[in-house]
């Protein structure tokens, strides 16, 4: 946990305390530690008292049990508005489901987006990944997908994963672009 207190002392050095006009954490709910306020309290013009900012959080990943803690109050201590969403507009219903099941955690309750049945797939090993995930894409680029419609996620960078060498006889090859990357 020293990173933070670095990172502090090296926005010091370079005089870039204050710089920031509005800061925007999401899934804030990993980052609420003391030193990473202190971070973001030194960065934001204004700090956390006077600045912009937004912290998006979801109790339900709250793996580090922040909500009632001495950091959450100091959070809670600059009045921030609050806003809970009624609807899980990120999942589908089905995915949710899918995912409550795996995970063995309660289903919100707040899900109504119908989506497509899940498809689930198991595989035995890394050429066994590759065979499955090709077969899947070329399915769904002869059934009329677009390519630059299909995305593929997964762990690890596309160099280190199974699909490294590529798909098997695709039209079409992989990118490895970051997901936050342009077209």
């Amino acid at each position: 946990l020293f990173y933070p207190e670095q990172t502090l002392e090296g926005l010091a050095d370079l005089e870039e305390l204050g710089t920031i006009d509005m800061l925007i954490v999401d899934e804030a709910q990993d980052l609420l530690q003391e030193s990473y306020l202190d971070v973001f309290d030194g960065l934001l013009d204004g700090g956390l008292a006077h600045g912009t900012w937004r912290f998006f959080l979801d109790p339900v990943q709250n793996i580090f049990n922040v909500m009632n803690t001495p950091v959450m109050q100091r959070v809670m201590a600059h009045e921030p508005a609050r806003f809970t969403l009624t609807v899980n507009c990120r999942n589908t219903q089905q995915i949710a489901v899918h995912t409550s099941l795996l995970a063995d955690i309660d289903l919100p309750t707040v899900l109504k987006v119908e989506g497509e049945n899940v498809d689930q797939r198991w595989y035995s090993d890394d050429r066994d990944l590759r065979r499955q995930v090709s077969r899947y894409v070329n399915r769904l680029l002869g059934g009329g997908i677009s390519p630059e419609d299909i995305v593929i996620l997964g762990p690890y960078r596309l160099e280190n994963s199974a699909l490294s060498g590529g798909l098997l006889d695709p039209a079409y090859t992989l990118s490895g672009r970051p997901a936050n990357e342009g077209k």
